[in-house]
């Protein structure tokens, strides 16, 4: 179980929509491997771009068929901007990834973007999706309990989604 808890985030995701069968779904899911944390972080930092919404838009127009893809990157900067919140809050108190002062987290061995709940709101906002309509919930995978958020990061981005869950 430790090995598979530290394979990289991305990788788990993977495997668990392989799983449950919507892998072959969602045109932003691609199987590649990343050979160092910093492509992994540049990984995800790009899949939030609107240059990025831009290649899903021309790789797989069919998807998009009838989503406005303006409101689809007016909501993606809308997610960033909470990460930046996030990430603002952390650099304010010396909270940083691993030291690295470039990296605020209020997470010591956690990216702010190394999130579930980020990929989540990812996901609906590409599915068109506003996130001022978006309801988070974590859940545990082996139970599908609903458990508290994990980190504090999230707890910041997300607090604003949170008060449905109380």
């Amino acid at each position: 179980m430790d090995r598979i808890l530290n394979q990289p985030w991305r990788v788990l995701q993977l495997m668990l929509l392989k799983r449950l069968g919507i892998y072959q779904n969602n045109p932003s899911i691609v199987n590649i491997e990343l050979k160092s944390p910093n492509e992994y972080v540049e990984f995800y930092r790009q899949k939030l771009t609107d240059d990025y919404i831009d290649e899903l838009v021309a790789y797989n127009p069919s998807y998009f068929s009838g989503k406005n893809i303006k409101s689809v990157k007016e909501e993606m900067g809308k997610l960033r901007d909470l990460i930046q919140k996030s990430k603002d809050e952390a650099a304010s108190k010396g909270k940083y990834f691993k030291n690295n002062e470039l990296e605020p987290s209020m997470q010591k061995n956690w990216l702010v973007e190394n999130c579930a709940e980020v990929w989540a709101v990812r996901d609906a906002i590409l599915q068109g999706a506003k996130i001022k309509n978006l309801v988070l919930r974590s859940v545990t995978v082996g139970t599908g309990l609903v458990k508290a958020f994990c980190n504090n990061n999230c707890r910041i981005m997300f607090e604003d989604f949170m008060n449905s869950m109380d």
